[in-house]
């Protein structure tokens, strides 16, 4: 009986420490963001909470992201763009103007197959925006 009761819960010790190896958030996000044509289409903008009509270039502006870590958009803007974490988005590229290189931080609310919201903040401003993707 002694035997049996050890058998089983050496069985039962084994049995909780067999892990399920789940896929890495951020590689599971980096592979969202950039799926598909990686391309994501700008629907609602809000500024400290209060949605915002948009112009006919906003509504057809797209950014893009490539699964080789490089970003462009509709305004011409050409950079990189990296996931520091899981609920973290980076984009960086040079200034027109000035020629420096801006790092823009976002935070991501939602990232699905479909749609694309994050957050972040201009001039003590913050601004939420959501896109599609573009199939």
């Amino acid at each position: 009986m002694k035997s049996c009761i050890s058998l089983l819960a050496l069985i039962l010790f084994f049995c909780n420490c067999t892990k399920k190896v789940e896929p890495d958030i951020i590689t599971q996000k980096t592979a969202i963001l950039s799926s598909n044509t990686g391309k994501w289409q700008l629907n609602i903008v809000s500024i400290n909470f209060i949605i915002q009509p948009l112009t006919a270039a906003q509504r057809s502006f797209i950014k893009s992201y490539s699964n080789n870590g490089n970003y462009s958009d509709t305004d011409g803007l050409n950079g990189t763009w990296t996931l520091p974490s899981a609920d973290a988005l980076e984009e960086s590229y040079t200034n027109f103007s000035s020629g420096i290189v801006v790092t823009q931080k976002f935070k991501i609310n939602t990232l699905s197959t479909s749609q694309l919201n994050v957050t972040y903040v201009v001039n003590g401003k913050e601004i939420t925006a959501s896109y599609n993707a573009i199939p």
